[in-house]
């Protein structure tokens, strides 16, 4: 998500990676990408407070911070900054995408400034379910960003169409959530076409 969004001429982005082996993947992929420039790496995770937290090494992309009672034999210790901590520096976001298998409330705990700023219009969230493990629902999740002015949706891209949802979307671990919808879908019908394989979208 980083590369894809970061290749885009004039766009700027921080991207969090806690586990230091998948970190220096990370730096490596966005030099290799040329997006030095654009993207600005940060080897912790993100959460509701300032501290340190465990997480496992052994999962590829399903890593995640070790829940209460639970045993992995493969940890780190890494360090935890908020979000409203952590984008003093770059300033709020547009768009934003979340994938902390299960992490979510936290994040959104630690970054209340962040998600009520009107500058952030698009948050594109993984919930599958995996925030059960550390005792969250993910209803709440859902009440906090329409709480924010955001509303969940599904986007269709072959005809560019935004589509409201009653919840978090079912059909893919991914939930749209957006602020200011016609804005939204001005900006869809105004942008250029892509070509995508020989197919323009």
């Amino acid at each position: 998500y980083t590369l894809l969004a970061c290749s885009i001429e004039g766009v700027k982005g921080v991207a969090f990676e806690p586990v230091p082996s998948t970190f220096r993947r990370l730096v490596d992929n966005v030099r290799l990408s040329h997006l030095d420039g654009r993207v600005r790496c940060v080897n912790m995770a993100v959460g509701e407070l300032p501290g340190i937290v465990r997480f496992t090494t052994d999962g590829d992309t399903t890593n995640h911070a070790v829940a209460d009672g639970e045993i992995s034999p493969h940890v780190v210790s890494v360090p935890v900054i908020t979000l409203d901590d952590a984008l003093q520096e770059d300033g709020v976001p547009d768009v934003m995408k979340i994938d902390v298998e299960g992490y979510e409330t936290l994040v959104l705990r630690g970054g209340v400034k962040t998600f009520q700023h009107q500058s952030l219009k698009a948050v594109v969230m993984e919930l599958n379910g995996a925030g059960a493990r550390y005792g969250f629902d993910e209803q709440n999740i859902l009440d906090m960003m329409r709480d924010w002015g955001f509303c969940a949706y599904t986007y269709d891209p072959f005809s560019r169409t935004i589509a409201e949802l009653g919840g978090k979307n079912t059909e893919s671990g991914n939930t749209l959530f957006l602020r200011h919808l016609p804005t939204c879908r001005e900006r869809l019908r105004n942008a250029p076409k892509v070509c995508v394989n020989g197919v323009l979208f």
